[in-house]
């Protein structure tokens, strides 16, 4: 009985470093930036997600650009409190505003609500972002 319970133990073990290993991943922490799950990327850089890394699926984006795209404005906040790069460049040479302002302009064009890309601009704007 005590064998299999510490069976048990090294496999929960196991799988919960597992799990904090998929959250320090790019692909994780840059999602968690979209979708403005700010405590979840808070929760990604502690557990050593790169603040820079680049996605090679979405250009060599950064966690900053898909959150400025994705209008998530907590997200663009705290990664631009943690350091991240406002003018850095993915493969097509978009930054982060750049990001923004072409959503902002689908958004424009499709008559949808505009606020949380022009708030997402304006911080981008104040930090220094270049288009």
């Amino acid at each position: 009985m005590k064998a299999l319970l510490l069976v048990v133990l090294c496999l929960a073990a196991a799988d919960a470093a597992a799990q904090k290993h998929a959250f320090a991943t790019c692909e994780h922490f840059q999602a968690q930036a979209m979708i403005n799950a700010v405590e979840r990327v808070e929760e990604s850089l502690a557990l050593g997600a790169d603040l820079e890394c680049r996605n090679p699926v979405f250009s060599d984006s950064t966690a900053l650009m898909q959150a400025a795209g994705g209008g998530a404005v907590d997200a663009v906040r705290l990664l631009l409190k943690r350091g991240a790069k406002v003018n850095a460049r993915d493969k097509g040479g978009w930054t982060a505003l750049r990001h923004a302002r072409q959503r902002y302009d689908s958004f424009v064009k499709a008559g949808l609500p505009t606020l949380k890309h022009e708030l997402v601009m304006e911080l981008l704007k104040q930090a220094g972002g270049t288009e």
